[in-house]
């Protein structure tokens, strides 16, 4: 995510239990990765730039 950018974390009352809910402005993820995104160190994006490993 750029400098600047937000994570927006909310949770409510569901079906007798609380749903998470997590947001963010980055630039999104490929719908081939969406499944993957729960996956504990799951890194859905490859930047050859990051100095971290995921």
């Amino acid at each position: 995510m750029p400098d600047g950018g937000e994570v927006i974390i909310s949770t409510e009352a569901a079906l007798g239990g609380v749903t998470t809910i997590v947001a963010d402005t980055g630039t999104g993820a490929a719908p081939q990765a969406l499944s993957h995104l729960t996956e504990p160190f799951k890194r859905v994006e490859s930047n050859p730039y990051r100095t971290q490993t995921g």
